[in-house]
This record gives C-alpha cells, sequence and structure tokens, in this order.
C-alpha cells in the first residue's frame, strides 16, 4: 500500500513539480543549417533544425546533444556561419553568437535592422568572407557587414543593391562567393563588391538608358552562389535550374546551363563544391526537393563541370535542403542535410566513385538503426502515438510533408521501423490520428484517403471504408468512431469494429453542417468536438451520446449538446477531454471547461506568458489535466483546479521536453506518452530514496507546493482502514483460537 500511495503520488506531483522526461526517438529529423567548427572542423559539427534550435556533435557526427543554452526553445534556424572564434545562428527569433569549440552558449546579436522591419523580414542569410560577417533577409536588398565577432552590438555597415528600371532594389535572395570575393543573388543577376563597396552586376550588359539587360540566368530567381576555383563558378535558381560561368575571362560573366539526367528538379535548396583527388579536382553538389544530385569529377583548371545525375538516394525522405563538405582541404567527407537526418558521403566514396551517385551515405543521425541513444538528433517530428501490446506506433512527418508514415518500435524506442502507410505508391499523403482496439488488436489510423487498419499491428494497412478526408479516431465498445469535415454524407461514421460485432455503417451528423475535430469515448458515452463556421468567427460545440450498441437495423447515435449552448470563438476547436462528467476542449488561444452547464475559462490559461498559445492536445487521468500546447506542456491537478492555474511541466536542462511544440498527449498502459516536434517522449519514474530524507520524513512526499493533496490523504485514510480491518480480524481469530 505504500508503495502504490508514493507511486500515484509521484502522479499528483507532476502538476506542481516537472518530472525527468526520457526522448523515446524516433531518430533523423529536419536539419535545415550545417556548420563545421573553424577551429576542429573535422571533428565539431553544428545542425540547424527546423523546429529545434542547434545541434553539436564533438566526434565527427557519431553522437549529437542539443546546444540551445541562451535560445529559446523551438527555433528554426535558417542559416549558420562562423567569423574568429564565433559562431552565428540565424533563427525566427533573430540571430545568435556562441564562442566556438563545441560547447555552445548562444546570446543574442543586436539586429543591424530598423526598429520597425517586420518579423517576417528576419535576417535569414549569412555568409563568412574576407575576415566579416555578411548578413541579409531575403525580403529587402539591403547587406550587412561587420567585422567585430562575438559582440552583441558590433558596427555595422548597410550597403544596398542598385534600383532597378523600375525604380526599386530587387531583395536578395542568396549569399555566395565567386573566386574568393563575395556575391549577392537576386532576381535574374549576381552582384559583386566594387572597391568602394558598390554592387555591381557581374553577367549583363546595359541599355542606352544604363539599366542593366537581363541575360543568362533566364529571369529566375538566384537561390545559392560557389565557385570551385578562381575560373569556374556556378550557381542555381529557386526553379532548380543550374548554370555555369568562368571567371577567368576578367569582364562580364557568360552563364551556361548544365543539364540533368532525367528529369529537371523543381527546386534548387543548395549547392556545395567538394574537392577530391588530385589538388584541382572537384564534384559539384546540389540540395533539392527532389533529393540530391552531383556530377562527375572534373578539373577546376581546365574542364568545365558536366551535367547532374542523381545523387546519392537516403532512406526515409528525398527532401535535401543543404550539402557541405567539412574541411575542403583534408579532402573531408561531404554531408547532407535532410528532412529526415544527417548523412555524410566519406572521403572514399568521393574519390573511387566514379560518380558522387554510386556513394553510400553513412547516417549520422539515422533514421537507420543505431545502437545508442546517445547518436540521436531526436529530430522528428511526432503527431500521434498509440500502442498494441509492446509494440508503440507513433505518427512521424517532416515539416514540409515530404515524408510522412506510421513507424512502430517494439523495443520501446530503442529501434523504430516503417510500416508503409504512406510511400511512393501510397495515396495517403497525410495521417491524422491513431486509435488502437486492444480488444481486437487492431490499431486504426485516420487519413486524407479514409481509415486504415493494421491487423493485430503487423504486415500491410488495409483501407476501411470511404476515401474521406478523417480528422479524428475513437474506439468505443463496439464500433469505431471516425470523425470528419462535414459533407453531404454527414461528418460522423460509424463501423463495426475489424474483428468485432458486424452491424451496417451509420452515417450520422450531431447538428447541420458540423466539422468533426477530436473524438473521446469516456464513461459509456462518446464525445465529439467540432464547429461551424459562422463567418467571422466559430461555433465551438460538444455534442455527446451513449456508446453505440449493435441493434437490428442499427440506429444512429441520440445526440444532444453537452452544456447549455455553443461557445463561440475567433479560432476552432481542436482537442478535447473528458474526466468524471467534466468536459475540456482547446484552441488556437482558449482552454474551455464545461461542468455546469455553462463554458468558462480554465484557471490560469489566460495568464500564460504566451498571449493566444495553441492548445494541440489534451489528456486526462484521475489525478491531473495534461495540456500540449505550441509552447509546451502544462498540467493542472483536478482536485484544485478551481483556485490553482496550470503549472508547466515541460522541464529545464538536459531533463526537459526535446521540444516545446508538443502535437499529442496520450496515457497509455498507465504510462503518459508526449509527441512533440523533436521526438516522443515519457516522464522517468523516480524511486523514492530507501533511507528517510534528512527532515526525518518516510522518504514519500505527503505534500505538494506546502499544501496537502486530497488524493495522497484519501489513500492514507484507505490504507488506515485496511489495516484496521485487518487487525480487527487477527483480534476477532485469537479470540476464537
Amino acid at each position: 500500500m505504500l508503495l502504490l500511495i508514493c507511486g500515484l503520488g509521484s502522479l499528483a506531483s507532476w502538476a506542481q513539480t516537472a518530472p525527468t522526461w526520457s526522448v523515446l526517438g524516433p531518430t533523423g529529423g529536419s536539419v535545415t543549417a550545417l556548420l563545421a567548427d573553424p577551429a576542429e572542423p573535422l571533428n565539431i559539427l553544428y545542425a540547424g533544425s527546423d523546429v529545434n534550435g542547434v545541434f553539436v556533435s564533438k566526434d565527427g557526427g557519431a553522437t549529437w546533444t542539443a546546444g540551445n543554452s541562451g535560445i529559446r526553445s523551438g527555433r528554426h534556424v535558417h542559416a549558420m556561419a562562423s567569423l574568429g572564434n564565433f559562431v552565428y545562428a540565424a533563427t525566427d527569433d533573430g540571430v545568435y553568437f556562441s564562442p566556438a569549440g563545441g560547447t555552445l552558449g548562444w546570446s543574442r546579436l543586436q539586429s543591424p535592422q530598423a526598429a520597425d522591419t517586420a518579423s517576417a523580414c528576419a535576417i535569414s542569410l549569412l555568409l563568412s568572407a574576407e575576415s566579416r560577417l555578411y548578413m541579409a533577409s531575403n525580403c529587402e536588398p539591403n547587406i550587412y557587414v561587420t567585422s567585430e565577432a562575438g559582440q552583441s552590438k558590433p558596427a555595422w555597415v548597410k550597403t544596398s543593391l542598385p534600383a532597378g528600371p523600375a525604380g526599386s532594389a530587387s531583395t536578395v535572395s542568396a549569399l555566395g562567393l565567386l573566386g574568393g570575393s563575395v556575391a549577392v543573388g537576386s532576381l535574374s543577376t549576381i552582384y559583386r563588391q566594387d572597391a568602394n563597396q558598390n554592387w555591381i552586376n557581374s553577367e549583363a550588359t546595359t541599355d542606352a538608358d544604363g539599366f542593366p539587360v537581363l541575360a543568362g540566368l533566364l529571369g529566375e530567381q538566384v537561390a545559392a552562389i560557389v565557385s570551385s576555383s578562381s575560373k569556374w563558378a556556378f550557381t542555381c535558381t529557386l526553379a532548380g535550374l543550374v548554370f555555369q560561368a568562368d571567371l577567368s575571362t576578367g569582364g562580364l560573366l557568360t552563364w551556361t546551363r548544365l543539364q540533368f539526367a532525367g528529369d529537371d528538379p523543381r527546386t534548387c535548396n543548395g549547392l556545395a563544391v567538394a574537392r577530391v583527388g588530385a589538388a584541382t579536382q572537384s564534384v559539384l553538389a546540389m540540395a533539392s526537393s527532389d533529393g540530391a544530385f552531383a556530377t562527375s569529377v572534373f578539373d577546376d583548371g581546365t574542364v568545365s563541370a558536366p551535367g547532374f545525375v542523381p545523387g546519392p538516394a537516403f532512406a526515409m525522405g528525398s527532401y535535401v535542403r543543404a550539402a557541405l563538405q567539412v574541411d575542403p582541404a583534408a579532402r573531408s567527407s561531404l554531408l547532407w542535410a535532410t528532412e529526415s537526418g544527417l548523412y555524410a558521403s566519406t572521403a572514399a566514396d568521393l574519390t573511387q566513385s566514379t560518380l558522387l551517385a554510386l556513394s553510400k551515405p553513412a547516417p549520422l543521425n539515422g533514421p537507420a538503426r543505431v545502437d545508442a541513444p546517445s547518436q540521436r538528433l531526436n529530430n522528428v517530428q511526432v503527431q500521434d502515438v498509440a500502442q498494441i501490446g509492446a509494440s508503440l506506433f507513433a505518427i512521424t512527418q517532416t515539416d514540409t510533408g515530404s515524408y510522412v508514415d506510421v513507424v512502430v518500435s517494439t523495443d520501446r524506442g530503442a529501434n523504430w521501423t516503417r510500416t508503409q502507410l504512406a510511400g511512393p505508391l501510397s495515396p495517403v499523403t497525410a495521417i491524422r490520428a491513431l486509435a488502437a482496439d486492444s480488444a481486437h488488436n487492431v490499431l486504426y489510423a485516420a487519413t486524407d484517403q479514409g481509415v486504415y487498419y493494421l491487423w493485430q499491428g503487423t504486415g500491410a494497412w488495409t483501407p476501411l471504408g470511404n476515401a474521406y478526408d478523417v480528422r479524428a479516431l475513437a474506439v468505443g465498445a463496439q464500433a469505431l468512431y471516425a470523425g470528419r469535415r462535414f459533407d453531404d454524407s454527414g461528418c460522423l461514421e460509424l463501423r463495426p469494429l475489424v474483428g468485432g460485432v458486424p452491424f451496417d455503417v451509420i452515417q450520422s451528423a450531431p447538428r447541420a453542417n458540423f466539422n468533426v475535430q477530436s473524438l473521446v469515448v469516456s464513461g459509456g458515452s462518446v464525445y465529439v468536438a467540432g464547429w461551424l463556421d459562422v463567418g467571422l468567427s466559430y461555433d465551438n460545440a460538444v455534442y455527446v451520446a451513449s456508446d453505440f450498441v449493435p441493434a437490428k437495423p442499427a440506429l444512429a447515435p441520440a445526440w444532444r449538446m453537452f452544456g447549455a449552448e455553443s461557445f463561440a470563438s475567433d479560432s476552432r476547436v481542436n482537442s478535447l477531454a473528458v474526466a468524471a462528467g467534466v468536459v475540456f476542449i482547446g484552441g488556437n488561444g482558449f482552454l474551455m471547461q464545461n461542468e455546469n452547464g455553462a463554458w468558462g475559462s480554465v484557471t490560469g490559461f489566460a495568464a500564460l506568458p504566451f498571449p493566444l498559445v495553441s492548445v494541440k492536445a489534451l489528456a486526462v487521468d484521475t489525478v491531473n489535466l495534461y495540456v500540449g500546447t505550441a509552447e509546451g506542456l502544462w498540467a493542472i491537478s483536478l482536485a484544485d483546479r478551481a483556485f490553482k492555474g496550470l503549472v508547466d511541466i515541460s522541464g529545464v536542462g538536459t531533463s526537459a521536453l526535446p521540444s516545446l511544440v508538443v502535437n499529442g498527449v496520450r496515457l497509455l498502459g498507465g504510462s503518459l506518452f508526449v509527441a512533440t516536434s523533436s521526438g516522443l517522449v515519457t516522464p522517468v519514474v523516480i524511486v523514492a530514496p530507501a533511507s528517510p530524507p534528512a527532515d526525518g520524513g518516510s522518504g514519500c512526499s505527503m505534500s505538494i507546493a506546502g499544501e496537502p493533496d486530497p488524493v495522497l490523504w484519501l489513500l492514507l485514510f484507505m490504507a488506515a482502514l485496511l489495516l484496521r480491518a485487518r487487525k480487527r480480524r487477527a483480534q476477532s481469530m485469537g479470540s476464537e483460537d
């Protein structure tokens, strides 16, 4: 009984004390930027991510740790660069700098932009060259330069691209090097800086009025600029075209388009020149949304680069953001930043293969199997989680949607494999939710092409019913509930559970034009949360009916609104939880509860330090309401929610959630699982010390934040009754003897 009390007491304390979180994976994730340490490029690497800041490796990519001290969690990294003994990261929360050397401690760099610059025009381009740091935004014509490293307030020099024929300057879209000189890419034009720091069009002639004549780059937006030597320059455009120019002529550049074997890529995300073999030999690599592309080896001094062929193939996705040779002087490996992890084509691959396409890139952080959890970047987006027996299933996807699937682990997160719900031959492009029918060992998935099921958690997925865009699932005693946006057939479908009692499929709608967003089966009832579009706002409502029981003929549920009225808001409800008849709903900027027929705000939600925080997921046990938001995980004790607000249980430091973006919260088999934009996590169970604490207590906390916990006192009272009953029974048996 004491162990039970202490165990449940630890659950009760979560509303006040954050647990230590353990990341279960999966491996991989979206890497957006790469940088080698200026002093130790072969050993210390930095990787910027989509929503989880910067990761650092001190052993050449074998192991990784988050390096976000000083940067708020959930940051997207646009670009990275180094100057002197400092490294820089351009994020969606500003530019930060840190001492190099692998131990990152970030400070914010004062922006050179005007104070009224829109946040959407934040610095997103970085370049280190000529002992200077260059910065630019892709929505203004300005370039900012400083030679002062490591200062929060460096001295900036501002320059701007020249005005075009229409009187306005083009915006900057790329920073790069042409034969060692800084170059700026814009619409159909590449500029180089002269001795007076003026930006001069490098390839176009001028008309009679002195305006540039756009030529060569075919009116495309420049996406990247590199050069392999003082002779050859390369550029690519946002539309995936690649061009080459001869720098040795000394005059205006003439760009020649390079060809691709097969279909042209749709985008160019970056170019990299990798040194291979002899001193003057190179390979040109391209990163795109259609994968990696590469040329065969060419000589920098004489021969122009040949055309492109598809580069290395990666296990879980084709979207490649960037490529980087860690140390060109050492002919080192070429790194590939993909949406499903970081890979490396080795130096041997580059020099011994006729084409880089023949190389077999090694995963530096997944998604292939890894032996030690410390090797993971733990940076994959997880949307939802479910459990069948000992198998964990998770919806994983990349930020652009180029990869989405359900993955499974049979060893509690040590290894994950794809179940192939979505793939090259599958019509499924979005997976919304998972639901497990443990009684029949069936897993259901809500997709944009209807419901699919996995029999006994193995084998191939099978479609179930029509190809609706299903948003929510719930498993009742004898029926599967599938909710979707409203159409002529309704918005809620009831189907027999696979392996359960058969009945005719039922189409139902709690209300005309109702759109289902969340479903919960609790206490013999099914609850459905959704909304109606009423112009400038939404009518959010919850309906309830008895859990379906098959009949002949099958009868539609008798829906009734939960509460006296709907809840109007300028945003839609997207999450639902039910605890002992109390209903909670959450959306963008609101968290409401309905206990006595009327909707009211949950105490403390409005006081959160993040305006209009989005509630993305809700879950409830007998002790706490768990609230997953775009700003972390929060909890509130059900026993005292009337007078206490939400408490942050995201944690801090190495024991915190790996990402504050929480997409899903589930209670499975008595354990709490949190799906974040940086992997699936679960709390570590901390065993109470065997010896009494210094204050003479029992080693089991009996209070929360100095106040009695009613659940613990109830358990103690029950234990006392049991002990008293046993004592009386022993006494009565003794008197009988």
